[in-house]
């Protein structure tokens, strides 16, 4: 199955600053906001998307292939934002594991919980989000194809 995982994010200065990416399948999507620990995790390991890594890490270990998209909120239009985007927009991920299920569990405060069957976790803050854990969880079994 294939999802497309859209990156959103600001650059400014030569630096990609991801804040949100929205799954997609078919007519089912969902906005996932970041967290500032995920953000500043990204900016540790001088890497944009290492905020995200444990999402794509379980998307592939679940068997999905991934069409990625970069999307400029904010920008400063330079060279470098643009290469950034020629780079890194339109990737393909092809998935390392066969067709599984994705763990989805609703955590104190709200927070949701990926999960993979080979330990790949991914938490979704839900307080910068404006739909319920509940909705957000229904949209991520529609998009998984899980029921």
């Amino acid at each position: 199955m294939k999802v497309n995982l859209e990156l959103a994010g600001d650059h400014f200065d030569g630096v990609f600053t991801l804040f949100r990416c929205k799954l997609e399948r078919d007519e089912h999507s969902v906005s996932i906001y970041l967290s500032a620990e995920q953000m500043n995790a990204a900016e540790e390991h001088d890497d944009p998307f290492e905020a995200i890594l444990g999402l794509q890490n379980i998307l592939a270990d679940s068997g999905f292939t991934i069409l990625q998209t970069v999307t400029i909120e904010n920008g400063d239009a330079s060279t470098k934002e643009l290469e950034f985007v020629d780079k890194f927009d339109g990737i393909i991920h092809e998935p390392f594991g066969e067709s599984a299920s994705i763990d989805i569990n609703i955590l104190d405060f709200g927070n949701i919980e990926l999960a993979s069957d080979a330990g790949y976790e991914f938490i979704i803050d839900c307080e910068q989000n404006e739909q319920e854990p509940t909705y957000i969880v229904e949209s991520l079994k529609s998009i998984f194809n899980q029921k």
